[in-house]
């Protein structure tokens, strides 16, 4: 039995292969944890096929192509880390507007194409759409603050990607438009991102580091528009 004293279980108790049974009490956030052991290898999804314990959801096992904000059930409050990884058949997720989530959500989905984070994010946490190679939509929380580090790495980029892209303009995330909340993009947030343009909002703190972030040296000469809100002064520190 887990002491009632955690709040936050985390990559914990891994491949522990003789752990058949777990008594959790409520309101323990649960990220990662018990993978490769026999107790959550038998425990049972929801008719949507997320495995949730507690108010968290820890994986998605589920084949659909779309999750809707009304398939997560009410109580969930938190998508564990890692929940959707290189999961092969989800194309489309809106999540509900109150939930919070863990690092690499969604890292190496093969066919997300269309990915609208909760409303009420505040930070959108590492790696949270990271490889995905087939992204083309992003809707961003109307009041996020930070973008983690790496969060959107490789977006809508072929997974055999080494430098020579020459896909046509319509391939390519047509613009990625920053809500005016962000004042801090973490390194890598959208390096190797293959989108045509970024706005920037006024608030966005410019640094050579977080702006070096929109891109890299692969995919800043694909970027055809660039807008910043800011005043040319701060532009110029990186310009």
């Amino acid at each position: 039995m887990i002491p009632s004293t955690i709040s936050h279980l985390t990559s914990c108790f891994g491949n522990c292969r003789n752990l058949t049974e777990v008594v959790i009490p409520e309101g323990i956030t649960v990220d990662r944890a018990f993978f490769g052991t026999p107790f959550l290898d038998n425990y049972p999804t929801d008719p949507n096929g997320l495995l949730i314990i507690n108010h968290s959801v820890v994986d998605y096992r589920g084949t659909a192509e779309e999750l809707r904000a009304e398939d997560f059930p009410a109580h969930v409050t938190y998508i564990g880390a890692g929940a959707f990884t290189k999961n092969e058949t989800i194309r489309r997720v809106t999540l509900p507007d109150d939930v919070q989530m863990g690092r690499s959500t969604f890292y190496k989905c093969p066919h997300l194409r269309y990915l609208c984070l909760p409303r009420n994010l505040r930070s959108i946490p590492a790696y949270t759409a990271s490889e995905c190679p087939e992204l083309r939509e992003i809707i961003f929380p109307e009041r996020v603050e930070i973008i983690g580090k790496y969060a959107f790495y490789r977006a809508n980029r072929p997974e055999n990607f080494n430098g020579g892209d020459r896909r046509e303009p319509e391939d390519y995330i047509p613009l990625i438009v920053l809500p005016d909340s962000v004042t801090t993009v973490e390194n890598f947030a959208f390096a190797d991102c293959a989108v045509l343009g970024f706005v920037l909002p006024k608030n966005l703190a410019v640094t050579k580091s977080n702006f070096y972030s929109l891109s890299s040296y692969h995919t800043f000469t694909k970027i055809h528009k660039l807008f910043y809100a800011g005043s040319k002064a701060d532009f110029a520190k990186v310009s």
